[in-house]
């Protein structure tokens, strides 16, 4: 049983290390990424499956939305 209990907590937790949010911005484009920071004017990502990718900002109003999963 503890097995399991164990097998169970590290899918859940592995899923959430390696997921990825959508950055969809105002004109359509959208951005794979790990969003890090979200700031008052500007929010700070860095590019998924880049490995060592730099951290980008883009300005909340070239933003349309955030999908984070």
């Amino acid at each position: 049983m503890k097995k399991s209990y164990y097998l169970i907590m590290a899918l859940v937790i592995s899923c959430n290390l390696f997921s990825q949010d959508i950055i969809t911005k105002k004109n359509g484009d959208e951005i794979e990424a790990i969003v890090s920071e979200v700031g008052i004017n500007d929010i700070k990502y860095k590019k998924y499956g880049v490995e060592n990718s730099p951290t980008y900002t883009i300005l909340k109003s070239e933003v349309f939305m955030i999908k984070y999963n």
